[in-house]
């Protein structure tokens, strides 16, 4: 997960510097980059979601429940925003 995030964010930023702002799929997300800018937003946002999936793995420790959400979460993760920006971008 902090691998996709990274990746969402770097091809998010590559996105929005060539095909504006616009190209973002999240209103709220597009709203804030409009205001701040791309790169700030990006950079914080994937800073909290990072430290949201490092608190995830140390309570998967005593929920292994846990687990299995977060494998869900990165196959949902992958295909509604890595993959498509993979696409986007280099074919």
């Amino acid at each position: 997960l902090i691998v996709a995030q990274f990746l969402d964010g770097v091809f998010t930023s590559i996105g929005v510097s060539r095909f504006g702002v616009e190209m973002e799929g999240n209103p709220l997300l597009r709203s804030i980059m409009a205001q701040f800018g791309h790169i700030p937003t990006l950079a914080a946002l994937k800073v909290m979601a990072i430290a949201l999936v490092v608190l995830l793995v140390y309570l998967a420790e005593r929920r292994r429940w846990i687990n299995g959400v977060l494998g869900a979460i990165l196959c949902v993760y992958d295909l509604a925003a890595v993959i498509p920006w993979t696409y986007i971008l280099f074919v």
